[in-house]
């Protein structure tokens, strides 16, 4: 899951899954609303959210697939693939937003699902998920949050489409 792809990384605190969950009795937030905590993954929930919005404006990155296409992702490949055997370019470009003021910044993860990563011949979709979100982790560092990004399949469920419920 996207949760447990900081477990292993030096930047853990900095990510959390944009889902519902509590945050753990060690967490702590500081002036910024950013996590002043050391340890496992932190779970963010709507409350800190909106914590953070009644403080202040929160400032989440921008286009990603678009930057990326600028920084040489070709046309119709697999952005997650390509970030992967890139990872200095997707760590830039994620720097960059955060230089640029972005609180929070997406991991490079929309399309790493088993049905769309599949398409491109990859299997191990955990594993594409851990390392993409560990580059977002170290280019954030302490300056920004960092959020799973979880796209479509591109498959309708049954009996729209071909794809079960359960698989969905």
């Amino acid at each position: 899951s996207l949760a447990e792809a900081g477990e292993a990384g030096n930047h853990a605190d900095r990510f959390f899954y944009a889902g519902t969950g509590e945050i753990g009795d060690g967490d702590r937030w500081n002036k910024s609303g950013r996590s002043s905590r050391r340890g496992n993954v932190s779970i963010m929930s709507k409350r800190i959210i909106h914590d953070m919005l009644a403080k202040r404006l929160v400032v989440l990155d921008g286009a990603m697939g678009t930057e990326l296409q600028k920084n040489g992702l070709p046309a119709g490949s697999c952005p997650e693939q390509w970030c992967l055997q890139n990872p200095e370019i997707l760590a830039d470009v994620h720097r960059r937003y955060v230089e640029a003021g972005s609180d929070i910044i997406y991991t490079c993860t929309f399309g790493a699902n088993r049905s769309k990563l599949t398409q491109y011949g990859l299997s191990d979709e955990v594993g594409v998920n851990r390392e993409l979100a560990r580059i977002a982790c170290r280019a954030a560092g302490d300056k920004a949050l960092v959020a799973g990004d979880i796209g479509p399949t591109g498959h309708f469920v049954k009996p729209f489409g071909d794809l079960s419920f359960d698989e969905a």
